[in-house]
Order: structure tokens, then sequence, then C-alpha cells
């Protein structure tokens, strides 16, 4: 089981961090507020990102003879805050009138907010 969670951590973890290294190549936003949304979006992900890694580390701390409940403690403490930036990873990000406008377009319409 620990050795689950840790790869969970690890992977979860990555793919934050890949998705952090990609943004700044994305272009300046055409519209009002896009380039805050962006930049808040990205700095949510970085406290997600060090929360990963900090859970993995504590995991690692535990003594090799832990319990499965110790090892779910530790992973309970991370993992809610993963499954709800999921369910909603635009939580906390700015989406300003232009953004919302631009949303309407047909060229954004299946990235509405």
């Amino acid at each position: 089981m620990r050795e689950r969670f840790q790869n969970q951590l690890d992977t979860a973890a990555q793919k934050v961090a890949t998705t952090l290294d990609r943004l700044p190549s994305l272009s300046d936003s055409p519209v009002g507020g896009g380039d805050a949304a962006v930049a808040q979006f990205g700095d949510a992900l970085g406290e997600l990102h060090e929360s990963l890694v900090r859970g993995r580390a504590a995991l690692d701390a535990l003594p090799e003879n832990a319990t499965e409940d110790q090892n779910a403690t530790v992973v309970a403490q991370v993992w809610p805050r993963v499954a709800a930036r999921a369910a909603d990873p635009f939580t906390g990000v700015t989406v300003s009138a232009a953004m919302r406008t631009a949303a309407d377009t047909s060229a954004c319409a299946p990235f509405s907010f």
C-alpha cells in the first residue's frame, strides 16, 4: 500500500510539474484578464505541487514498519487537495468579463466557464 501511495504522489507531482513547466510557453492572452488568470492558475498549481512533494517526504519519513493507517493518514492530508483541484481546476482563478465574452464565441465555446 505504501508503495502505491508513493507512486500516486510521485505521478501527480510529475504531472503538475509538467503543467507548470508548460505554462510559460502560452502566448499572451488575446483578452483582458487572461494573463492574470494563467498566473493565478500557476500559483495554485505551484502550491499543489509543494503539497504533493511534502506528502511524499512525509511518507518517506515514516518508519519502514509503518501501518497502513499511518500511511493513509499522511496521504489523507494531501489527496483531498488533489481531488478538489482535479474536480475544479480553475477554483480561485478570476475570470474577467472579457474572458466570459470570449468564451461565448464559437472558437472558445468548448472551454466555457
